[in-house]
């Protein structure tokens, strides 16, 4: 992939999941060619680089999605729990505000999701298309959660 397919893959699946600006994706892939976790293996159109990961490179990866949580110290960095934990904050008619928003949101992220489904390609021998496809499934639930919620403490907040 190029760095432009690269950006196009986030923009189409990963955003929702991992924030990255286009010019951080060429930033690491820089990075990663110099640590040999990628090659240059040809140019396309335009003088466009296109890289292709090496056994180390997938040695490093098959590491990273195999480790377990204290290993790799993860933690879930949900910034929408985070702010439920300050709602306290805000006075009754602030907090229902901020509710809806995140209510509307998570309902926005559901259609997005389900519409970018509907543009996968067949996933026939494509394991990556096939989990790609399961990741949106699991974004889609977990927003639908994220807007029930919402809705459920603006409830709240209504009847005082």
């Amino acid at each position: 992939m190029s760095g432009y397919d690269v950006a196009k893959r986030f923009e189409h699946s990963l955003q929702r999941v991992w924030f990255v600006r286009s010019n951080q994706i060429y930033v690491e892939l820089k990075s990663l060619e110099e640590a040999k976790e990628i090659e240059l293996t040809e140019y396309g159109p335009r003088n466009r680089k296109i890289y292709s990961i090496t056994a180390k490179g997938l040695d490093e990866a098959r590491q990273w999605l195999t480790a377990s949580i204290d290993e790799s110290g993860r933690s879930l960095r949900f910034e929408p729990l985070l702010r439920l934990n300050f709602l306290w904050m805000l006075d009754a008619q602030e907090a229902i505000q901020l509710l809806d928003a995140e209510a509307l949101y998570y309902e926005e992220q559901v259609q997005i999701l389900t519409e970018a489904m509907k543009t996968l390609p067949n996933d026939e021998g494509d394991a990556s298309i096939s989990h790609r496809r399961r990741a949106a499934i699991v974004g889609i639930e977990l927003y639908r959660s994220m807007a029930k919620a919402s809705e459920e403490l603006r409830r709240t907040y209504q009847e005082g």
